[in-house]
């Protein structure tokens, strides 16, 4: 498959209180993987940049196709990479911006891997959930069945919808 759709999300955090009140908000990220009996293809990236924006992207090469792992892995460098080279610019943007420029470097993300396809001939692929949040508010861009989940301790919510094919065909009989 040479097309690839992202989901795009944004949104700002209300009535969240332990996210908008006074007090120190504990942010806490986690990843889970269940590979069975084969290898493990996740990769994943964090990082906290002085309180004030933290970056998460978790990336899971698809089974069955060549060289999961290091798709996986070659994503998240590429966004560690680029939020490291930006994070200057991305403190002065607003939430849309910062949507924006997260979609562009998965796009180009996604061109240099196609790239890397047709010049070995193997197919390969992974899912991605890539989130940036600020102090109230948060920008995640997703690609496949990487989910993604807004937590209080007291509730859960997904903010994610799988690209799946069966998720596709129940969205078209709706």
């Amino acid at each position: 498959m040479n097309e690839m759709s992202a989901n795009v999300y944004t949104t700002t955090i209300k009535n969240r209180s332990t996210i908008t009140s006074e007090k120190p908000v504990q942010l806490t990220a986690a990843a889970k993987c269940d590979p069975g009996d084969r290898e493990n293809q996740d990769s994943a990236y964090l990082k906290l940049d002085d309180s004030s924006i933290f970056v998460a992207v978790v990336a899971d090469g698809v089974g069955g196709l060549a060289n999961g792992g290091l798709v996986s892995g070659y994503i998240t460098k590429a966004i560690e990479v680029w939020f490291n080279e930006t994070i200057s610019e991305l403190r002065t943007l607003s939430i849309d911006e910062v949507q924006y420029e997260m979609k562009r470097v998965t796009d180009k993300t996604h061109e240099d891997l196609l790239a890397v396809a047709e010049e070995t001939g193997q197919r390969h692929g992974s899912t991605m959930t890539f989130v940036i949040l600020g102090k109230k508010k948060y920008a995640l861009v997703q690609v496949g069945d990487s989910r993604a989940y807004l937590s209080n301790g007291n509730w859960v919510t997904r903010i994610t919808k799988d690209q799946t094919v069966e998720e596709y065909e129940k969205r078209k009989l709706q």
